[in-house]
């Protein structure tokens, strides 16, 4: 950069090094409209009294509805809610605030469900800053859930991770395990069946089975189609349940059949369901991204790769039960015996 000039590119990526929080500063416009935006410019100016400040972009569409409120709420975002950071991050009229469940805080301003944490203020202060406005606020309430913040850095969502040093520092006996919160099955199936019923919700609201949801997914991506027996095989129904939703799905139009070269029945979907799953693939890839909101890229690629390898391992068949363990139990040994 010569004498003179300013490179505010490298500006940006440079300031890009500090990891800052994720925040969305929520108020209640005039209207009685709730109004909320992204920010990662918070931070704390004073313990006595208690102020916090924020900065918004003076071209921002809700500059105005800041400039008049009273009062404001700054949710501190979890690591799992990726998506919700990217909806308020969009500049525009557009009501951010559908299916997002909030409570009413000081002066009537929203607190978003879920966060890592929320100042509620009311406004003191605004002073110029070059493009900017900063917002000085008097915390007037305030809470913790305990819960990971979000990360920001380098123009990337992160999550926090204790430093080693802070690792080695730690101290205390180390506690036995219990089994059943250890063990594979008990982890895979209360995961599953939790993170199944989260997305449950969004399913309903389209009014579509979690077996049809599978279905199209499964036929979108197999071009030549599937036969009965592989898509029982990838969605794992019975095949009563199964034959009785791809009739019902027939009868929708979304998926139809025919015979292949060898004359068996395959099942292929057609425009109306690819139009019913395009909406919710989005949505399940963005409920993917707030569940792994506390992974890093790498983290939640090995993941994966675990859990594929783990597929791999239970299909294979190569496991043999250890007959033995039941047949010294039924003899009446025991191991600490001899």
């Amino acid at each position: 950069m010569t004498q003179g000039e300013f490179d505010t590119h490298s500006f940006r990526n440079a300031l890009g090094h500090f990891a800052t929080g994720v925040t969305i500063v929520t108020t209640l416009a005039d209207n009685g409209d709730y109004i909320g935006v992204t920010a990662n410019s918070f931070n704390s100016v004073s313990m006595d009294p208690p102020l916090v400040l924020w900065s918004l972009d003076k071209s921002a569409y809700s500059l105005k509805t800041y400039e008049a409120a009273e009062y404001f709420v700054v949710n501190v975002l979890a690591a799992d809610q990726v998506s919700l950071s990217k909806r308020f991050g969009k500049s525009g009229p557009q009501d951010k605030f559908q299916s997002v469940p909030c409570t009413k805080g000081v002066g009537g301003a929203p607190v978003l469900a879920g966060c890592a944490a929320h100042f509620q203020c009311k406004k003191t202060f605004i002073y110029e800053g070059g493009d900017h406005l900063i917002l000085v606020g008097e915390v007037m309430r305030f809470d913790a859930s305990g819960r990971a913040g979000l990360v920001f850095h380098k123009g990337s969502y992160a999550v926090s991770q204790p430093h080693p040093v802070t690792d080695a520092e730690r101290e205390g006996p180390d506690r036995e395990q219990e089994f059943v919160e250890e063990y594979l099955d008990y982890l895979l199936t209360q995961t599953a069946e939790r993170f199944r019923s989260q997305f449950q919700v969004v399913l309903d609201q389209a009014g579509i089975h979690q077996y049809e949801w599978r279905i199209l997914c499964c036929l979108a991506e197999n071009h030549e189609g599937l036969t009965f027996e592989r898509l029982r095989d990838m969605i794992l129904a019975e095949r009563n349940e199964l034959g009785r939703l791809i009739r019902s799905m027939q009868d929708k139009h979304w998926i139809t059949s025919g015979e292949d070269f060898g004359g068996e029945t395959r099942y292929w979907i057609v425009k109306q369901g690819l139009d019913k799953i395009v909406p919710l693939i989005a949505a399940a890839r963005a409920h993917e991204s707030d569940a792994l909101g506390e992974s890093s890229a790498e983290e939640a690629k090995q993941f994966k790769d675990h859990l594929k390898g783990l597929l791999r391992w239970v299909n294979s068949g190569e496991y043999k039960p250890a007959h033995l363990v039941f047949d010294d139990l039924e003899n009446g040994s025991h191991p600490d015996n001899s």
